[in-house]
């Protein structure tokens, strides 16, 4: 039904809009001899009765404008938001356009490696570290680590050496100031180079990388054998830079159990790639052993562990109970002296502890993987068994005679110090020991943990058949004798182990500068050089 017409007396009242105006035909023109007649407008009746409208009320108009004004303000901030959301796309843009620009400036490294620096370091330096995956580029990162390598065999000076880590360490700068996506395979060579120049900051930083690419998400059903194998690398590449230094590595993934499954499942294929995996399960299996007694031994050196503490007690009242027979002690030494000795007591089953529980592990698998066999398996079976045995950790003066005074103690001493002298003698083996030159920077935490241990020990117990003070000084030349013949690289004049040596002064330079002094990096340092 129409809107009533403008004249109407309800069309002031109604809430409908006035209608437009019709075209009609315009009048017949008038005659001068007859007058012009015209009927009335004739308008229809409005739709409803004037009675039966009412004007809204106020409220109601208010609300609707109030509704109105909230409906142009929301298209206004949505235009905003709309314009923020162009510019910053096109700032992404010219962000990715210039990160496109620095990737293929940074990688405008062209450099050539001789054959013979790949033979060398494919015959000298890749076996020395199995755990590694092989660098195959020839350009950018990879191409210089694999020179810098050559070149670090091959140096006749120590200068010449420095010289080729620095064009490395630019390279590596300069890629991480460009802002560039790593490539697999830069991040290999940065592994390997963390690996070699034992840079646990490299380390970080390779594993940081290769989580910004994806390399750790290797869960999904899509990951193939290839997948898991460069993140596989990578982690042990971590753990075994990291533990020796004591320091906590930045991968906390167990892997060797779904890595055993899916050899267990996959078909078999070529015989040397399924080798080359059982051997990678091998070094997984060891790096991730050694990271659990790390971390056990970490928090068996806190203060206040409950479970030591109840065993220290219960000990300590049995031997009370064993002096009441005897003279009576006066009451406040005796208070004195319980506390003191339910304190070393628990120290003593802290150094214990990891020895319990992990040296069957140790025994399973070198049995499981003929790591004696092996020259590289076997010097990191000994570190190992060194490693969990060896009270070091603690950084106590008194343990090593508390330990000494028990059976289990002594045995895990002697098992500990058999351990240290294997290490040393495969460090100085006619088959490493011409390599010190360029791989000191890999054995001098080994090295230098086993050396630690006997000084420590013969420091402690001068006067015990566990280890005699010659025996020491016979280690202590022939590895001294083995790094003057090699003037490694990576050595800092004026060692421990030189001034032990030329003045002889085995026991009292011990007992000032390593017994009970905390260890790690700073200790190893000092300890070698």
């Amino acid at each position: 039904m129409p809107p009533p017409p403008a004249t109407s007396i309800s069309a002031l009242t109604s809430s409908y809009p006035p209608p437009q105006p019709r075209p009609h035909s315009p009048p017949l023109p008038s005659s001068s001899t007859a007058p012009s007649y015209h009927q009335p407008l004739t308008l229809p009746p409005p739709p409803f009765s004037s009675t039966s409208v009412q004007r809204p009320s106020s409220s109601f108009s208010e609300s609707r404008l109030n509704n109105l004004e909230s409906s142009m303000r929301s298209q206004s901030n949505t235009m905003v938001t709309i314009q923020a959301s162009i510019e910053y796309l096109q700032r992404s843009h010219d962000s990715l356009i210039a990160v496109q620009q620095r990737s293929a400036r940074a990688r405008e490294t062209v450099i050539e490696v001789p054959e013979t620096v790949w033979e060398t370091y494919r015959s000298r330096a890749w076996p020395l570290t199995p755990w590694l995956v092989g660098l195959r580029e020839a350009q950018g990162l990879p191409g210089l680590v694999v020179n810098w390598l050559g070149k670090r065999i091959k140096a006749e000076s120590r200068r010449e050496g420095e010289n080729a880590i620095a064009v490395v360490m630019i390279e590596v700068g300069r890629l991480v100031a460009d802002r560039v996506d790593w490539t697999r395979e830069e991040i290999r060579a940065l592994g390997v180079l963390a690996m070699w120049s034992k840079n646990t900051t490299l380390a970080c930083l390779a594993i940081g990388l290769a989580r910004t690419s994806g390399l750790n998400r290797i869960s999904s059903p899509l990951r193939t054998q290839d997948d898991w194998r460069e993140w596989i690398y990578l982690t042990i590449m971590d753990q075994l830079c990291q533990v020796p230094e004591l320091q906590e590595p930045s991968t906390n993934d167990t892997l060797a159990p779904a890595w055993r499954d899916r050899l267990i499942s996959s078909a078999p294929g070529d015989t040397a790639v399924r080798d080359r995996d059982l051997k990678l399960l091998a070094w997984l299996e060891h790096s991730e052993t050694l990271v659990e007694v790390y971390r056990a031994q970490q928090r068996f050196r806190l203060a206040g562990s409950l479970e030591f503490e109840v065993v220290a007690e219960d000990a300590a009242s049995e031997r009370d109970e064993r002096e009441r027979e005897g003279e009576t002690p006066l009451p406040g030494s005796r208070s004195e002296g319980a506390t003191e000795e339910r304190d070393r007591e628990t120290e003593r089953r802290r150094a214990m502890e990891p020895w319990r529980k992990w040296a069957t592990k140790w025994e399973a698998w070198a049995g499981g993987w003929a790591a004696r066999n092996d020259l590289i398996l076997s010097l990191h079976y000994n570190y190992a068994v060194l490693f969990t045995a060896s009270p070091v950790f603690l950084a106590s003066a008194s343990v090593w005679g508390d330990l000494a005074r028990s059976h289990d103690g002594y045995q895990q001493l002697e098992r500990g110090r058999d351990a240290a002298a294997a290490v040393i003698h495969a460090i100085c083996s006619p088959e490493i020991r011409p390599t010190l030159f360029y791989s000191f920077a890999l054995y001098r935490p080994l090295l230098a943990h086993a050396l630690t241990h006997l000084i420590s020990l013969v420091t402690s117990l001068p006067d015990s058949t566990l280890i005699s003070q010659s025996f020491v000084q016979t280690v202590l030349r022939s590895i001294y004798d083995a790094l003057v013949e090699a003037k490694p690289v990576d050595q800092i004049p004026n060692s421990l182990i030189a001034e032990m040596v030329e003045t002889g002064q085995l026991v009292g330079l011990g007992q000032r500068e390593v017994l009970g002094v905390e260890p790690g990096r700073e200790l190893w340092r000092r300890i070698l050089g």
